[in-house]
């Protein structure tokens, strides 16, 4: 079995004259970076010269992508670079590396679709953490952006679970503080049925130019909030997808707690069993079935809406 980790990818414009890129915008994306893949691959040249350099000498690259109408899928790599081995005593060296080679080679399989622009990634120890992927992304797509999206910017969200924020509602007996930080989405995929909560909210806050909210909500010191606000609900409801939110909170236990959804990210298992495959391509498939799973995993709870729609 493999576990799978997903991030929201978005091009936000930077005003509100430009449109949404689309499912052809974000294959475009890929089939720039793809371009140059290909011309590393075809030159038996270094992946480093695409890569994103990480700490402690490790870098990140596309390894493989493929471009298909309903999905883009393929491979990441983390490798090292060494230049020399020498015996750890007598600091004799004993290998001299050569062009392109590494010590250390982790792979990752990645299912991207393009519609709701989610991308599925391997998860393992290796995999850097979610804020180190925002940095990689941003990078590896950098030219892509400048080229064909000046006026955009890329925002990268881990799918967090609704589950674990319904989990805090259910048993919390009160509130010291309430955080949550959003970006807005340029897609419509918002809480069920409470659409119309947020049009007047994310109408202001495009046509002012601000692309994210953070909603703090908190007691005086040595003292208890019974509740938060409809709004602090509904914001912490969006961060599932689109962001983060902070609680600290007193239990049934009247124990303190703090609770942080960067901590409970969506996490969906894949059997690798061929039996009933015929092909690697039809793995990728249900990788990508499993980012359908994945975003409604991430989308606001029953206990979340019910206690909004309660007011």
């Amino acid at each position: 079995m493999a576990t799978y980790k997903y991030y929201n990818i978005q091009m936000l414009p930077l005003t509100k004259k430009q449109k949404a890129i689309g499912a052809v915008g974000y294959t475009a994306l890929f089939n720039n970076l793809n371009e140059k893949l290909q011309d590393v691959l075809s030159s038996q040249g270094d992946l480093r010269s695409i890569a994103v350099p990480l700490r402690n000498d490790f870098f990140f690259s596309p390894y493989e992508i493929n471009v298909r109408e309903d999905m883009i899928y393929g491979k990441f790599l983390k490798f090292d670079k060494v230049d020399v081995v020498r015996k750890t005593i007598s600091r004799v060296q004993t290998y001299a590396a050569g062009f392109g080679e590494s010590s250390k080679i982790y792979e990752f399989r990645f299912v991207f679709d393009p519609v709701i622009h989610i991308l599925a990634i391997e998860d393992s120890p290796s995999l850097p953490s979610a804020n180190v992927l925002f940095i990689i992304f941003n990078e590896l797509f950098k030219e892509a952006r400048k080229k064909l999206f000046r006026n955009y910017r890329m925002s990268v969200d881990e799918l967090t679970s609704s589950a674990s924020l319904d989990q805090v509602l259910k048993e919390s007996k009160g509130y010291y503080s309430f955080r949550s930080e959003i970006t807005f989405s340029n897609s419509n995929d918002f809480l069920d049925g409470l659409e119309e909560l947020l049009e007047d909210v994310e109408a202001e806050m495009k046509d002012k130019g601000i692309d994210k909210l953070e909603h703090r909500e908190s007691a005086d010191k040595d003292s208890i909030m019974s509740d938060v606000s409809t709004n602090a609900l509904i914001y912490a409801g969006l961060s599932c997808k689109f962001g983060n939110t902070e609680i600290s909170y007193k239990d049934k236990s009247n124990k303190k707690k703090v609770f942080k959804m960067a901590d409970f990210p969506v996490k969906v298992r894949i059997s690798e069993s061929m039996k009933k495959r015929e092909s690697a391509l039809d793995y990728y498939y249900d990788i990508k079935n499993s980012i359908n799973l994945a975003n409604n995993n991430a989308r606001a709870g029953s206990g979340l809406l019910k206690k909004i729609r309660k007011g």
